[in-house]
């Protein structure tokens, strides 16, 4: 019986030694262990291996002594004071402050996880490391680190940091542009050496029958890409980017421009692309289309939503716009361009330019555009320039100019400069002036004056029989011209007679 019993009794002994040394030496995880303290002695105790919860009983001062901690483990400050000289979190290790409203090292260097469960609030003294290895970050909530004289951040800090929290290192603000007329998208800050390192991602914009291809520094899309894993030093300190476009579904477009449909200004005139395409809604994609010109001396200026036709020489036109990334999708328009409106240069012309007194003269007043061209008539009584405000005055006072006809009136004869004078938006006015000369009115001499009537006679009367001698003497008078002509032909025919003899 003895001998059956030997080979149990060492199967026994055995397993107790195995699992013992497995206890001991960690071969099956042990039970997770916890411990409260109240001094600094008792917490370097406590984080030997064994233990990963800790809980503080009292305030804890050890001003001239360092604590490091280079094993996972939590702290439960619970409400008491946690200060040593220095305070160190280990590369790849990572500490959870419970209850951490208050701690008051001098010196805290994260190397490796800080992870809060609350606020954590710093000493004005206090001076704050973060390594390339290290991290500050919030668990179950946007819980903030605030209160440091400084935080050195050269690794990553993805807990709130309080508004006046200074922070130097990674310490990145960054501007969103959608690139659209809705401006701003948002800004944000960094605390990490990149979007990716701070679990960020680029934002999103929503936009019909567009999405956004990349972020650029230019927003012409000439400069950098910003990408998640962008390192932001790069950047400096302040980044603003603007969203690159891509065209979505846009099968229509329309064009329009300043003044449309009428005709443009000489210079510079804005214009527009729009989503024609079924639920397009018309919205402004000109930062998806290239524009193009028929004329070759146009141009433009500027891009996307700020296009300007540069068109200096007056005519007609054929603009085109074109889908950037399908020209197929296009659309062409006329337009007329005419002279600018604003003068550059004028002149003034006077007819007739000599004129008598009473008579009148006319002012024509014509211009040309900076560009050279002329304006349709002229400037007298709005013409094609309401801005202009011109005036027409003489030399001679007395003078009469009508500021709506040009007609003039004079109030002397001799020379008068006429000079007409226009405002510009910028610079000194324009001026322009000409000669008119009055000359005297012809007088012509006077026509003799009419003979008086005769005097009046009074009728004479027979003295013997009391008739009247008008009738009677006239027929005298008759008979004895009659006798004196007959006797003056006879005395003319005889001296022919005797000539001929």
């Amino acid at each position: 019986m003895a001998l059956r019993t030997r080979p149990a009794r060492a199967w026994f002994v055995g397993a107790l030694i195995a699992t013992t040394v497995l206890l001991t030496f960690g071969g099956f995880p042990v039970m997770a262990q916890a411990a409260t303290v109240s001094t600094l002695d008792d917490l370097k105790l406590a984080l030997s291996p064994g233990t990963d919860s800790i809980t503080l009983t009292a305030d804890v001062y050890a001003y001239q002594e360092d604590l490091v901690i280079d094993r996972d483990v939590s702290i439960d400050l619970a409400g008491y004071v946690l200060m040593t000289r220095d305070f160190t979190v280990t590369p790849g290790t990572t500490l959870t402050l419970l209850g951490s409203t208050n701690m008051r090292s001098s010196r805290i260097n994260i190397n490796g996880i800080l992870q809060l469960y609350s606020d954590l609030t710093m000493q004005p003294y206090s001076i704050v490391t973060v390594g390339t290895r290290g991290s500050i970050v919030s668990a179950g909530g946007p819980f903030t680190v605030s209160g440091a004289q400084t935080i050195d951040n050269q690794g990553t800090i993805t807990a709130n940091v309080g508004p006046a929290q200074a922070v130097t290192g990674n310490n990145f603000t960054l501007r969103f542009w959608t690139n659209t007329p809705a401006g701003l998208l948002e800004e944000v800050t960094v605390f990490a050496p990149t979007l990716e390192a701070a679990g960020m991602s680029l934002p999103t914009f929503a936009r019909v029958h567009a999405a956004i291809a990349e972020w650029n520094s230019e927003q012409d899309g000439s400069g950098s890409q910003l990408r998640t894993e962008t390192a932001l030093s790069t950047v400096g300190y302040w980044g603003t980017f603007h969203a690159q476009w891509v065209a979505a579904g846009i099968t229509n477009i329309g064009l329009t421009y300043s003044g449309s449909p009428g005709p443009a200004q000489a210079g510079h005139t804005a214009v527009t692309a729009l989503d024609t395409s079924p639920g397009g809604n018309d919205a402004d994609i000109s930062d998806l289309v290239d524009f193009s010109s028929a004329n070759p001396d146009d141009s433009f200026l500027g891009s996307g939503f700020d296009t300007l036709l540069v068109a200096e020489i007056a005519g007609t036109r054929l603009v085109t716009a074109a889908l950037r990334d399908d020209p197929v999708v296009s659309i062409s328009v006329p337009i007329e361009v005419t002279h600018s409106n604003y003068p550059g240069q004028i002149s003034l012309a006077v007819s007739p330019s000599s004129v008598t007194l009473g008579g009148t003269s006319t002012a024509y007043l014509s211009a040309t555009d900076r560009y050279g061209n002329a304006f349709g008539y002229t400037l007298l009584g709005g013409g094609e320039c309401d801005d202009c405000n011109p005036t027409v005055t003489s030399s001679v006072p007395g003078d009469v100019i009508d500021p709506t006809t040009g007609i003039m009136t004079f109030s002397s004869v001799g020379p008068r400069t006429i000079t007409a004078t226009v405002q510009t938006v910028e610079g000194d006015p324009l001026v322009a002036t000409a000669v008119v000369t009055v000359t005297g009115v012809s007088v012509p001499s006077a026509p003799p004056a009419p003979p008086a009537p005769p005097a009046a006679t009074p009728p004479q009367s027979l003295a013997a029989t009391g008739s009247s001698a008008g009738p009677i003497a006239g027929l005298m008078l008759l008979a004895l011209l009659g006798g004196l002509g007959a006797l003056l032909l006879a005395r003319g025919r005889t001296a022919r007679l005797t000539r001929r003899l």
